[in-house]
């Protein structure tokens, strides 16, 4: 059985997700101890198994249980792999899934990594173009999140297409673009002269310590 749940640290959960993921694989799944995993794989499971571990992982995020999620949408992933017959959207879906799951965990780079896997993929996918350029700016990478914007733009489904999505990536790239050039304006800009600079033949204050506010 193709399992890893090291992303939940309630046993419990650990235990109702993995016998969750286990009820659904045994449908088409029987493994004797001399069977070849791979081989066995291939013939029983079916998209069907993706599908219905894909729905429990969307409802596990929805519940704000995302480690879980997060089990369940890599598990599906993984038979999706597997299988014979390949399913580029359905790759794509489950990537984004899963990317938003790392996202909601704070774990950026693996979000990162995810989110550049569809955008190679797809271009024009609006929720990998938003997490990923999001992460990009709370990282102060602001050349990058702007090309990620600028990409998706570009993206030829998206050209002249009206919509609220178009239209929030095509805010969000104006707006980097402002923080481009306000930081390269304070680059440039002399430093102001300290207004509260006391004359040199005045005993100097030093700050003591700050104080806690007392409860």
């Amino acid at each position: 059985m193709y399992t890893n749940f090291g992303h939940s640290t309630n046993d419990k959960e650990i235990k109702d997700v993995e016998r969750f993921i286990t009820n659904i694989l045994d449908k088409n799944f029987k493994l004797n101890d001399d069977s070849d995993n791979d081989t066995k794989l291939n013939e029983n499971y079916t998209i069907d198994n993706v599908h219905e571990l894909q729905t429990q992982g969307k409802e596990f995020y929805k519940k704000g249980k995302f480690d879980n999620a997060l089990n369940v949408l890599e598990q599906s992933l993984i038979i999706l792999n597997k299988l014979d017959k390949k399913d580029p959207k359905l790759f794509i879906e489950l990537n984004v899934d899963i990317s938003l799951c790392y996202y909601k965990i704070k774990k950026f780079d693996i979000c990162m990594d995810t989110c550049n896997t569809i955008l190679s993929m797809d271009s024009g996918n609006f929720k990998a173009t938003n997490m990923l350029s999001d992460v990009l700016m709370e990282r102060n990478q602001l050349i990058k999140a702007k090309q990620a914007c600028s990409n998706y733009l570009k993206d030829p489904k998206n050209q002249n297409r009206k919509s609220n999505e178009t239209d929030i990536i095509m805010k969000k790239r104006n707006d980097i673009k402002a923080l481009i050039k306000q930081q390269k304006s304070a680059k440039k800009s002399p430093p102001k002269p300290d207004e509260t600079k006391q004359d040199n033949n005045e005993t100097p204050i030093i700050d003591g310590p700050e104080i806690e506010p007392v409860d």
